[in-house]
């Protein structure tokens, strides 16, 4: 009935809402406060937890980015325990925190940080029946980079918060750069910027004498499932109640900083893949700063060559200006650069950091593997003239190219955007996730 029904709108203030009939509730975080033109596809990454239709709570989270494209849907009940036997809600800061108790000795609080992360917090009363939390889910358009600082090589000095080691950068599966597409008097603009969607931080357990430890965790899409490892030995001389918080950072950057030790390069576009026709490059942008007073220098350079022959026989297209960087503070750095790109060609993009003892390059990057190019076989790839020097296998850096494309590319999105929808993941997305945007 109307009179049950209670709204809470504090989106003009958070970009979040949150409401509640009957026994059920839910709350979205609209965490990008995306533009929703009608023209425009960002990333609008927006956190739902609970069902708007539903007749009862449901505990469970979706992410979403770049409207209906990516998602991720989580279960916030370990398997093997209970249901949700009361649920609340509350407005802590102008944002909606979700509270429930699941079982005897575990209760669940969702709720934002300052920062636009969703912490998502699991109170355990008593010892857990197990130490490995196990939670179902599902994924669409979304690959999940594990993140270790050994993946990187020597060539670099690598540092970064706590919580990365072990934790996990999740990316668009197909898709990144920003394009501008042209198709007769209509323009999209499509911003993808690195194709990073969010990052699940290795989560924290704690307990009440404010003891802490990091658990190990796993996710394996194809089983769809989510693992927490939870030390036993933390659990054993624990003071009771403890607390397990994955988080969910809208970071759209690396969570490691890599100072360059050597003269460097690293393909990290395919632009292919995007299907683009005739179209030009307008510019590019780095994620950087420098470590310590001495200032750094960076280019980007593109090239053109032909699918499934050796990346060496790469055709040099266009670079961008080379730029010096003296910011000792972390900033999207724009190389200026321009180029004509041609219906049918594939082209790749190489980020080169020069380094000596008079330059300190650091740039943003997640350890994802070959990312673009990784279906080609790299074994004995001759490096370009052009590109001499040494190469990372890593596609991660937080780099992109924004390019414009007039017609003969892709079909055009559809406009309506909703937060999430489809049946594309195990039916489970209709169920519960379709609650519209505007």
């Amino acid at each position: 009935m109307l009179e049950a029904l209670l709204i809470l709108f504090v989106g003009l203030v958070t970009g979040a809402s949150a409401g509640s009939s009957g026994n059920s509730m839910y709350a979205v975080y609209d965490v990008d406060r995306g533009s929703h033109m009608t023209n425009r596809k960002d990333r609008s990454l927006t956190f739902v937890v609970g069902d708007s239709l539903a007749e009862n709570f449901q505990p469970t989270l979706g992410i979403n980015a770049w409207g209906k494209e990516c998602c991720f849907i989580v279960d916030l009940i370990p398997t093997g325990f209970g249901s949700v036997a009361v649920a609340s809600m509350k407005t802590i800061n102008n944002n909606p925190q979700i509270d429930c108790i699941a079982d005897s000795d575990l209760a669940i609080s969702l709720y934002l940080l300052d920062d636009g992360s969703l912490e998502w917090e699991m109170r355990f009363d008593t010892v857990p029946k197990s130490n490995v939390l196990k939670f179902e889910i599902d994924s669409k358009n979304l690959t999940f980079y594990y993140q270790d600082s050994a993946f990187f090589d020597d060539y670099f000095s690598v540092t970064g918060p706590d919580w990365a080691q072990g934790s996990y950068a999740v990316y668009h599966s197909n898709r990144r750069h920003n394009r501008r597409y042209i198709n007769g008097c209509d323009t999209l603009y499509e911003s993808y910027a690195t194709g990073k969607a969010f990052h699940i931080k290795r989560p924290l357990i704690y307990d009440s004498r404010g003891d802490s430890a990091r658990c190990w965790m796993n996710i394996d899409t194809l089983a769809g499932l989510m693992t927490i490892d939870i030390p036993e030995s933390f659990l054993e001389n624990a003071a009771y109640p403890i607390v397990v918080d994955p988080t969910f950072g809208k970071t759209s950057v690396g969570a490691w900083g890599l100072t360059i030790v050597n003269y460097r390069h690293n393909v990290l576009w395919n632009v292919g893949q995007a299907e683009t026709g005739e179209g030009e490059i307008t510019g590019g942008y780095v994620y950087c700063d420098v470590n310590g007073d001495i200032e750094g220098v960076l280019q980007i350079k593109v090239h053109s060559y032909t699918k499934g022959t050796d990346l060496g026989s790469s055709t040099y297209h266009a670079s961008s200006a080379t730029v010096d960087i003296t910011d000792t503070s972390a900033h999207w750095e724009e190389c200026p650069m321009a180029g004509h790109l041609n219906p049918g060609i594939t082209y790749i993009a190489s980020f080169q950091g020069y380094n000596s003892t008079n330059n300190k390059l650091r740039v943003h990057a997640d350890a994802t593997g070959w990312g673009d190019v990784k279906y080609f076989d790299l074994t004995g790839w001759n490096v370009p003239d052009s590109l001499s020097g040494y190469f990372s296998k890593n596609d991660g850096f937080s780099t992109y190219i924004e390019y414009t494309v007039e017609s003969g590319g892709s079909q055009m999105p559809a406009r309506r955007r909703k937060i999430l929808g489809g049946s594309e993941v195990s039916g489970r997305e209709d169920k519960y996730m379709d609650i519209s945007l505007y």
